[in-house]
């Protein structure tokens, strides 16, 4: 199944959307903004950033239809002041 992430502030702030193509009706990914989406390469994750600049990863399952995961912290950004976190997938 292909689908397309993007950001938008159709909420009143930013946040990580997901479509299935063709669309069959969006799904927010974040749950307190972000930005920035990028899929890791074989479509299982999505990483994206928080407002406070921290990378945030959420599984995807495709495998009957469209399913998303809850985001987890990754790590923090270069730019972020706290010390590095990470989650296991």
């Amino acid at each position: 199944m292909k689908w397309i992430a993007y950001a938008s502030d159709e909420s009143g702030r930013m946040e990580v959307y997901a479509q299935p193509l063709p669309p069959t009706g969006e799904h927010r990914l974040s749950r307190n903004g972000g930005h920035a989406p990028q899929r890791r390469s074989d479509g299982k994750e999505l990483y994206f950033l928080s407002p406070d600049t921290t990378m945030m990863v959420v599984s995807i399952d495709t495998a009957r239809g469209f399913a998303a995961g809850i985001p987890q912290v990754c790590s923090r950004s270069a730019g972020s002041r706290s010390a590095p976190v990470t989650s296991t997938p």
